[in-house]
């Protein structure tokens, strides 16, 4: 699974799924940068990810998330 396929994923989650229109997401992008990012819209972003690569994160891994590619680097080592 590449890194760059799993960001388009991500980036189709956040723009369509949860309604967060961001352009030029990268590997680097800051969670928190995220427009109108709160703790209900992380849920659903955890839930979705969880549902569509089959896997399940701790409240620690989730909390770790700073950048995508930390999400990304969790669903690689998850779907191992």
């Amino acid at each position: 699974m590449e890194s760059i396929e799993i960001l388009t994923v991500l980036e189709s989650f956040i723009n369509n799924d949860l309604g967060k229109k961001n352009d030029n997401l990268s590997l680097d992008t800051k969670i928190k940068d995220l427009g109108g990012w709160d703790s209900l819209t992380n849920i659903k972003f955890t839930v979705l990810i969880e549902t569509k690569y089959n896997i399940k994160f701790s409240i620690r891994e989730v909390i770790g998330w700073k950048t995508l590619n930390d999400v990304i680097g969790n669903i690689i080592k998850k779907s191992l």
